[in-house]
């Protein structure tokens, strides 16, 4: 006797026995790549039969499926990124995807923020072009300081200056 090709030898043939060929096991497979089935964890043999086991089920809201399951291979969740005090969350995450936190951004010098950070989303910064090398000039200390309402120090004191993208120090 010979075994099919979705059979397999489960006993040896002897001098006063057939051998004996056994189905191998049918696995369930998932109705899709979140559905909870089986996978072949051991694939059938001649010899050996299938042996199916159950899909790891992923905790979507602390999880997202990071490698998809296949007829031999499991489903592979990781936990979702934390973002920390200092960033925000600018990519949201999905059942197949991980989220991406970025670091706040910071106010220069010449800044203020105009809406504070918060998980979701970046400060939100004013006075982003510079205050000018000719604002500083002026002989009229109370209008340098009025220009788009960016604190100028008093005399005395170094000011930051981004000029044509260079950034430099002026003293009053």
């Amino acid at each position: 006797m010979t075994c099919s090709a979705t059979q397999y030898e489960s006993s040896e043939e002897t001098p006063t026995a057939d051998r004996v060929c056994s189905d191998h096991a049918v696995c369930t497979d998932p109705t899709d790549d979140h559905a909870a089935d089986e996978f072949a964890s051991t694939a059938a043999g001649t010899h050996n039969n299938r042996v199916c086991s159950a899909l790891t089920t992923c905790d979507y809201a602390t999880e997202y499926m990071s490698a998809a399951p296949g007829s031999h291979a499991d489903r592979v969740c990781t936990k979702f990124a934390k973002c920390t005090s200092t960033e925000w969350e600018d990519v949201q995450e999905t059942k197949t995807s991980n989220r991406h936190c970025k670091a706040h951004t910071v106010c220069l010098g010449h800044e203020y923020e105009t809406r504070a950070a918060t998980a979701r989303s970046n400060v939100k910064h004013h006075g982003e072009g510079a205050v000018g090398l000719e604002a500083v000039r002026l002989r009229r200390p109370a209008a340098a300081r009025a220009h788009r309402g960016v604190q100028v120090p008093r005399r005395g004191r170094a000011v930051r200056l981004v000029v044509g993208g260079r950034v430099g120090a002026v003293r009053r």
